[in-house]
């Protein structure tokens, strides 16, 4: 479809490169559906961007066609996401044109041309028209395909829950729970923590991806300086999307090993038994100013299917060393008890 719009516009209106992008509210990005002509850096059809960081947040924004008849000349800052991208390229006018379907921006249409003054009114007009007659169908397909994700959310998180509760040990399953979490949730490292009150510290029961030192399986982490006071405080999900190292070492020092991992976006999710915290599930990616509003809502989900599981399985692992210590000590009275020389006993014990 997309290749036909395409093929008329080339008829009407001069341009070297033409985009058709769709819009997704729910994670606030875009996706590059249609591209032809010049290549530009980080803007190939399939990739998908933050709103913020393209043309396409003025448009969606003012919710009117963007011109900008000479890119050196232009009120946009030649730093702004886009910018210098399409002008390295030679190009040097450009119109961009919401498609607006029940009232909202959709999708936006973006013609390029290396000439100047390449789009005076009667061509922006024109588009105008193009964008209004193709915005219906973008929405319906974007609301067709948002149904079957979110019925392969719904599908995934119910068999998570499944699985979880399949055993009385996590540890046995926790292989086939990442894999499940991995298909609807960006996760290049996810780790199940238990925090503990006495010594406010947090000890990491399951870990799986990206390594980083000091974050293995049993490890136990001062919860100073990390994503975890805050969501105690606010028995909230916690997002964290740094710009650079400095701003880890600012604002949650314990990051720093996870983030020269090469980790770049944090989402801490509170794992809750009736009232109270217990622990939390953490993902990470390797994606700067990854996990949007709909991957939190995502996480919540996860984080209540597995709680119960956790927290039964960390009761059942401290039953275990309890009856063993108990054991101990009891085969330290036997031995005690067997005779009235208590040097042997000692050396018995080393």
């Amino acid at each position: 479809m997309f290749a036909r719009v395409a093929d008329v516009v080339e008829r009407l209106i001069p341009f070297d490169r033409i985009g058709i992008a769709e819009l997704d509210p729910d994670y606030g990005t875009f996706t590059l559906k249609f591209i032809r002509g010049l290549e530009v850096e980080g803007r190939s059809e399939g990739d998908k961007l933050l709103i913020g960081q393209s043309l396409n947040a003025y448009v969606t924004e003012s919710r009117r066609s963007l011109v900008v008849d000479d890119i050196d000349s232009s009120e946009i800052p030649i730093d702004y996401p886009g910018m210098r991208a399409n002008r390295d390229v030679g190009i040097r006018s450009l119109v961009t044109t919401p498609m607006i379907a029940d009232d909202r921006v959709v999708g936006t249409i973006s013609l390029r041309s290396k000439e100047l003054n390449e789009y005076p009114p009667e061509h922006v007009a024109l588009l105008e028209r193009l964008a209004s007659l193709l915005a219906p169908t973008l929405e319906q397909s974007r609301l067709y395909k948002n149904l079957e994700r979110e019925a392969h959310e719904r599908q995934i998180i119910a068999e998570i829950g499944q699985v979880i509760s399949s055993s009385p040990d996590v540890d046995d399953v926790y292989d086939r729970f990442t894999d499940l979490v991995r298909q609807i949730l960006p996760a290049d490292r996810l780790a199940v923590t238990a925090f503990e009150e006495e010594s406010q510290r947090f000890v990491i029961l399951h870990k799986s991806g990206i390594d980083a030192p000091g974050r293995d399986k049993g490890q136990r982490i001062s919860s100073e300086g990390s994503l975890m006071p805050i969501v105690m405080e606010s028995r909230k999900s916690v997002l964290f999307r740094p710009i650079d190292v400095s701003e880890v070492e600012r604002e949650y020092s314990t990051l720093v090993p996870i983030y020269l991992s090469g980790l770049r976006s944090f989402l801490s999710i509170p794992l809750f038994v009736g009232d109270r915290i217990v622990g939390s599930i953490q993902f990470f990616s390797n994606t700067e100013n990854d996990y949007q509003r709909n991957h939190v809502q995502l996480a919540e989900s996860i984080a209540r299917q597995i709680a119960g599981a956790i927290t039964s399985s960390l009761l059942r692992q401290a039953e275990i060393q309890t009856a063993n210590e108990n054991a101990a000590l009891a085969k330290i009275g036997r031995i005690i008890t067997s005779s009235t020389d208590v040097r042997p006993v000692f050396e018995r014990f080393g």
